[in-house]
């Protein structure tokens, strides 16, 4: 599962500033539960025995066996579940 962000533009003021026509992805792999709102915004995220948990929120969460956090210019159309020969421009973090 793939949670992306929107791309940003350089007229628009953000809370959170990355690069100009990138987005944020989250991926997750190996899921075995989903609790997520609607909407993301601003998201804090933890790891406690395999659940990731959003903010403080003990509601939303994702249990899975990994999640990896990169910045790419894919387009709306290209994600690495469906092409994994895709690699990030950079990976943030992997939890």
């Amino acid at each position: 599962m793939i949670i992306r962000s929107e791309k940003q533009y350089d007229d628009v003021e953000y809370s959170s500033k990355y690069s100009p026509n990138c987005t944020i992805d989250i991926e997750f792999s190996g899921i075995e539960f989903i609790s997520l709102p609607d909407n993301l915004n601003g998201l804090n995220i933890r790891k406690e025995n395999g659940i990731y948990r959003f903010d403080e929120n003990n509601e939303h969460f994702v249990k899975a066996s990994s999640c990896r956090i990169g910045i790419s210019q894919f387009d709306h159309t290209q994600d690495r579940i469906s092409d994994l020969s895709l690699e990030y421009d950079e990976i943030l973090m992997t939890l």
